[in-house]
């Protein structure tokens, strides 16, 4: 009720002067820097989060860049050989390309494709003759049925866990997956000189672990993320 009659508001700013200018400065051009002078603690924690941005952004740059030579690699296993092929990604821009790459020859399971869409999927892929490539995202491809028939499975991109890469390898290798006395082959293509390489020799240092994990035994830690951000700091000292 006294709302109309309360004066008109107010808002005033005030510049101050810094106490020291060059340090607020410094603190803005190298942050890091600045804050392990006052806090080496918050520096480790900063630069860790920061290393995992940037890792998690130069594997998607190294995923697009190197587009062309995986068409070019998938073009020319079309052409050389008679079988079909699973290929894992991780990312949905890099999948579509590769869907819209091959139509009519190839299906599509990531993360939006669930239920009767994603086993229509699987059947096409699996009895369809002319359909000879099957996209799919590792975590919501990688487990929950099998390829029989199938013996060549190719990552074009890897994810953080091994358990992850194990269990979308596994599609072609077990119990009524594969082909009958052809060995499952699992097929890397990474870009080199990029930080997709000591990604995957790191998850393969550990699947021996892994599978010490999986088989009930204690194993060690697989934090893949870690460890690849510890040996990037490391190397940028």
């Amino acid at each position: 009720e006294v709302l109309d009659q309360l004066p008109p508001k107010r808002r005033t700013v005030i510049p101050l002067d810094l106490k020291d200018r060059r340090e607020y400065q410094r603190a803005v051009t190298d942050f890091l820097g600045w804050l392990a002078e006052h806090s080496p603690a918050k520096a480790r924690r900063a630069a860790r989060a920061q290393t995992i941005v940037q890792l998690g952004e130069l594997k998607r740059l190294a995923s697009h860049l190197k587009l062309p030579a995986v068409f070019s690699w998938v073009d020319d296993w079309l052409m050389e050989s008679d079988e079909k092929l699973i290929v894992f990604g991780v990312h949905r821009k890099i999948l579509h390309a590769l869907r819209d790459r091959y139509p009519g020859r190839c299906v599509l399971v990531d993360g939006g494709v669930t239920g009767r869409k994603r086993q229509l999927a699987v059947d096409t892929f699996l009895k369809k003759p002319k359909c000879r490539l099957f996209f799919g995202n590792v975590r919501a491809a990688g487990t929950g049925w099998s390829a029989p028939g199938v013996s060549t499975t190719a990552f074009v991109e890897l994810p953080w866990s091994p358990g992850d890469v194990l269990q979308a390898e596994d599609r072609t290798h077990g119990i009524a997956r594969g082909q009958a006395g052809t060995a499952s082959h699992a097929v890397y293509l990474l870009a080199k000189g990029t930080v997709e390489l000591p990604l995957l020799e790191l998850i393969v240092r550990k699947q021996k672990t892994l599978n010490q994990v999986l088989d009930g035994g204690k194993g060690e830690d697989l934090d893949i993320i870690d460890e690849l951000t510890k040996r990037i700091l490391k190397e940028s000292k």
